[in-house]
């Protein structure tokens, strides 16, 4: 029957002198389709400074896309998804918690961090194209009580799974290429969900055979700003296990880039013709289709599920 979804999003820095620093802020999510789903989904950030190349940091997030003040100056993030589950809309949702502790080694930094994740649910993407029969399998079970949401217009679908906890390290290490533009090797340790072993997977039994596993992933990217054409640009290789179908530290910097992904902002300045404010913008992920893992529809075709399934999208955004 259609979905509209709206965020609102709202943050705050506060500065105490040269050693502390606070940023909090909120998301408030409304998805409408069969029925109305409304969340809040706030953030604290703390961190202080005690010497001119050592901080500390603590932090708690609820929402993947809103996890700082910065995060308020971004065009990227999807709009939010909700599915029906035993009649009522249910999304994915979950808190974050990291400590960490950083070191500036010449232009560049180290940060290592502890977190800890307790997800109540989980949103798994897949795609390949549900039929008629796998809609009416979904409307009649639920597919076990999980929820599809699918998009008939593109072949995707978002399946809602049962959450896990998972706790791990993150290892950072950032040196700038240029004024605005630097370079990232980002190591995780963690666990995801996995789709793997013997049995044959369907749509029925798929949301059960996902299960929690002890994973690491790796992620080397450039990102930052080319000063002289003002183009915003994010390169990333994210690496994991292809039978991962949710990513390493969901809450990372570059988790929701699957293996080869980049995202480019140009600013558009064509003098009196065009207002001011206008970029384009293109987002591609996982260019190359890795890490998909296929699954058997009601009526006998292949379908996929993937931590970031292969993307394209581009258009205009306008700043005022």
């Amino acid at each position: 029957m259609g979905l509209d979804a709206m965020r609102l999003a709202t943050a705050q820095r506060m500065q105490f002198g040269d050693t502390a620093e606070i940023e909090a802020g909120s998301a408030l999510e409304v998805v409408r389709t069969s029925g109305t789903l409304t969340s809040a989904r706030p953030f604290v950030r703390m961190t202080v400074h005690p010497s001119e190349v050592w901080s500390a940091g603590y932090r708690i997030a609820t929402s993947r896309d809103m996890q700082a003040f910065n995060s308020l100056d971004s065009v990227q993030p999807e709009l939010p998804v909700a599915v029906m589950s035993q009649g009522r809309l249910h999304t994915d949702s979950g808190m974050h918690q990291e400590l960490s502790i950083a070191h500036k080694v010449g232009k560049g930094m180290i940060q290592a961090s502890y977190y800890h994740d307790n997800l109540s649910s989980v949103l798994v993407s897949g795609g390949g194209g549900l039929s008629a029969s796998d809609l009416a399998l979904t409307n009649a079970n639920g597919v076990q009580s999980g929820g599809v949401l699918a998009d008939t217009m593109t072949g995707g679908f978002k399946l809602l799974t049962s959450g896990y906890s998972a706790q791990g390290i993150n290892i950072l290490l950032t040196e700038p290429l240029t004024t605005g533009l630097w370079a990232a090797v980002e190591y995780e340790d963690g666990s995801a969900l996995a789709s793997r072993g013997t049995a044959t997977l369907t749509l029925v039994n798929v949301r059960s055979g996902l299960k929690p596993v002890s994973a690491q992933s790796a992620t080397f990217a450039i990102k930052g700003r080319v000063l002289h054409t003002g183009t915003n640009l994010r390169a990333a290789y994210r690496w994991q296990p292809a039978y991962l179908v949710t990513a390493v530290d969901s809450y990372a910097a570059f988790s929701d880039q699957g293996y080869l992904s980049f995202f480019v902002r140009q600013p558009v300045n064509c003098g009196r013709w065009l207002p001011a404010g206008l970029e384009a913008t293109v987002d591609v992920t996982n260019l190359l289709e890795q890490g998909y893992r296929p699954f058997l529809s009601a009526d006998g075709r292949t379908l996929y599920l993937a931590q970031a399934p292969r993307s394209l999208q581009a258009g205009l955004a306008f700043n005022f």
